[in-house]
């Protein structure tokens, strides 16, 4: 019950920012959000998540670790906690890494204005944000920075490879999000960038992710896991299929001041889309290889708010509720139907007071 109450306050925290129409207001709770998500994540018990014990055994063993062996500045941290006695040093990572994940989304929704409940239902529901709070968390710190670092592919793409580079220091998989520059400069020409890069990875694939998996053996633990069970049988393809057609419809009636970033956005939506059909034909990989496929999903964020804001202002309340509606359903059944929600959620049951 706990977890239903939480995104159902998520929901309502966020239309109040979306549509109040005080600024003062819209301030408090967008604030009151931030720290409700950080705390949330941040002072969770070693139970809730299935990787969270690991993370505690990654913190006991931080001495152990060379800057090879777990991401530097992950490791960094780390290793930063050993100024702090017992256990304080779980809470003092986990925090901090809350802190940099959702400061990072934050700056990033707040720079391309997209609607607070917009991203929050579409990510729970397409991008397993939610479950990535408690599992893969230093991804989910990655895809933060690399949300962030997308400010600046159109107009500074220094800065944006500075911020990637610093994403791929607590995950090596954004490293992917490199191909995004090339996206970014070939955008108006998207259906023949769509072609050649779907033919490039389906011919590289293999030898790609075996790179990949080379930059640090840690991750062939989720070689194996079968992507059958784990991301197509939850119906994400079908789901980004339908986005999918949803977003070619859309296209002619985009304004042109968001048509070229709408088309950016929609090359890496739908090369992410044909990767997955490629993980799922080669059958190679496992939950490693759809890992990566997780920062293109998160286009589809920017693609719904572009059509929002293409809309009509009247129009705009309606497409918000039938959005944030469908994505609450199917996330809500993905949450029924979880492991997670069987563990009881509670807080800081490692710290001795």
């Amino acid at each position: 019950m706990t977890y239903y109450i939480y995104y159902f306050l998520i929901i309502v925290f966020s239309f109040v920012v979306d549509f109040s129409k005080d600024r003062h207001v819209k301030k408090i709770f967008l604030y009151f959000l931030i720290v409700f998500l950080v705390f949330f994540c941040g002072l969770r018990s070693s139970y809730v998540g299935t990787d969270t014990l690991n993370y505690m055994g990654f913190i006991d063993e931080a001495d152990s670790y060379s800057f090879y062996q777990l991401e530097p500045l992950f490791n960094l941290l780390l290793k930063s906690s050993i100024i702090f006695d017992s256990n304080y040093k779980y809470l003092y990572v986990f925090l901090i890494t809350a802190l940099i994940t959702f400061v990072s989304f934050f700056k990033g929704i707040r720079y391309h204005s997209i609607p607070i409940g917009i991203f929050f239902s579409l990510a729970f529901a397409q991008t397993g944000f939610f479950y990535d709070q408690f599992n893969t968390i230093r991804q989910l710190c990655a895809t933060g920075i690399v949300f962030y670092a997308l400010r600046y592919i159109f107009d500074d793409k220094l800065k944006y490879i500075f911020f990637i580079l610093i994403a791929s220091m607590f995950h090596y998989s954004a490293l992917i999000c490199f191909v995004f520059i090339f996206f970014e400069f070939y955008k108006k020409y998207w259906k023949s960038c769509v072609f050649f890069a779907s033919v490039f990875f389906y011919s590289f694939y293999s030898l790609f992710f075996q790179k990949i998996i080379a930059i640090n053996n840690k991750y062939s633990v989720y070689y194996d896991i079968d992507i059958n069970t784990e991301f197509i049988g939850k119906g994400a393809l079908l789901f980004n299929l339908f986005f999918l057609f949803v977003n070619l419809f859309w296209l002619k009636y985009i304004r042109e001041i968001y048509k070229e970033k709408y088309l950016f956005f929609l090359i890496i939506f739908f090369v992410g889309f044909v990767i997955q059909l490629i993980i799922g034909e080669l059958g190679y990989g496992g939950l490693a290889a759809i890992r990566l496929t997780y920062y293109f999903l998160y286009a589809q964020i920017f693609l719904m708010s572009y059509i929002y804001f293409s809309l009509y202002k009247d129009a705009r309340f309606f497409f918000w509720i039938f959005i944030v509606t469908l994505m609450s359903f199917k996330f809500l059944y993905m949450l029924s139907n979880s492991t997670l929600l069987h563990m009881s959620y509670s807080i800081l049951d490692y710290l001795k007071w």
